[in-house]
């Protein structure tokens, strides 16, 4: 539960995590590794999950998938940011704290376009 009204505490057998109150979402299932994969529904597009230790960790710049890292702290959390040259992003949070695995988003391009909105909450 959280005390503003405009945000939502989203509760899932693996994580909880902190949306905007318009944010829906929908939980996918269980991958061909078995980690859990869903996606949120923003009014600014899509962002799927997957959580697990099978997702990429994004831990440094890759050639081969052609994207680049920057590693930062959002909150209390150390987070690797991966963007490439379709404006595609990926974010993985890495195990540390209370978490034991990475949770990796994947945002298309109009998702990217309104990342420094998503990093605020918002």
């Amino acid at each position: 539960m959280t005390n503003n009204p405009k945000e939502q505490i989203i509760e899932t057998e693996y994580f909880e995590l902190r949306t905007p109150q318009n944010w829906i979402h929908i939980f996918g299932g269980h991958g061909v590794e078995g980690d859990p994969y869903g996606r949120f529904i923003t009014e600014n597009g899509v962002i799927f999950y997957e959580y697990g230790i099978f997702p990429p960790d994004y831990n440094e710049d890759n050639e081969i998938y052609d994207y680049k890292v920057d590693k930062v702290h959002v909150g209390r959390f150390k987070v690797n940011i991966a963007r490439n040259n379709r404006k595609e992003t990926g974010i993985a949070i890495l195990p540390q704290h209370e978490m034991d695995r990475v949770l990796t988003f994947y945002l298309d391009e109009s998702v990217t376009k309104n990342f420094n909105n998503l990093i605020k909450g918002s």
